[in-house]
C-alpha cells in the first residue's frame, strides 16, 4: 500500500494535491476490485476463489486506509483554516470594549 503519511503539510493546497492523489487511489484500487470480483465469477477451483477474495479484502483494507488518510487530511486543512480565521479575527478585534492606543479614554478623578 502506498501511502503519504508523514508528511503534514502546512498549506491547504497541498493538502488539497494530496487528497487528489489519495481519490485516484481508491479510484485505481476500485477498479482493481472490479476486476477482482469478475475473476472471482470465472474462477474454477476453491483455491482460485480463496485467493481472488483475499485480494480483494486487501484492498478493501487498503481502500480504508486511504480514505481514513483523507479524512485526517481534510481535518488537519479546516483546522488551520479555523486558525487562521481566529488569528485575523483576535488581531482585528477593536472597539469600545476592546480599547487600542488610538481609542483609550484615561481618566482621572
Amino acid at each position: 500500500m502506498t501511502s503519504a503519511s508523514g508528511s503534514s503539510a502546512s498549506s491547504g493546497t497541498s493538502n488539497e494535491q494530496q487528497i487528489a492523489r489519495l481519490n485516484q487511489q481508491i479510484k485505481t484500487l476500485t477498479q482493481q476490485a472490479k476486476s477482482l470480483a469478475s475473476s472471482l465469477e470465472k474462477a474454477s477451483t476453491d483455491e482460485e476463489k480463496a485467493s481472488i477474495q483475499e485480494q480483494q479484502q486487501l484492498i478493501q483494507a487498503q481502500i480504508q486506509a486511504l480514505q481514513a488518510q483523507i479524512a485526517r487530511l481534510q481535518n488537519e486543512s479546516s483546522e488551520s483554516k479555523q486558525q487562521q480565521a481566529a488569528s485575523t479575527s483576535t488581531a482585528k478585534e477593536e472597539g469600545v470594549n476592546k480599547p487600542t492606543e488610538e481609542n483609550k479614554i484615561n481618566i482621572y478623578v
